[in-house]
């Protein structure tokens, strides 16, 4: 299921320009705010709304940072091991085609 949720602009902009400490909190805005999704049921997208819902939006600088720099080195893996695989791939090629 792939969900969508559209929080008012105003509301991210003044989350990310304000100066938040480690583990802001905010109050979502339900009149301010929607949540969406689109689902395939037997190939055929269906599409949905939420017409009341809460919810607490927590926001952790820390924690975000510490997950970039995770999947910094997570990609810096993938990469070294997709060149290895060709390499080791191309090798035994060549050693079979001898």
């Amino acid at each position: 299921m792939h969900v969508t949720t559209l929080i008012p602009a105003l509301f991210a902009s003044t989350l990310m320009a304000t100066a938040v400490p480690a583990a802001a909190q905010q109050k979502l805005l339900p009149a301010q705010s929607d949540i969406s999704f689109t689902i395939k049921q037997m190939g055929v997208p269906v599409q949905g709304s939420f017409k009341k819902f809460d919810a607490q939006v927590s926001f952790d600088a820390d924690k975000l940072a510490a997950l970039e720099r995770e999947n910094r080195e997570l990609k810096r893996a993938n990469d070294i091991l997709r060149k290895a695989s060709v390499f080791f791939a191309a090798a035994e090629l060549d050693r079979l085609t001898r």
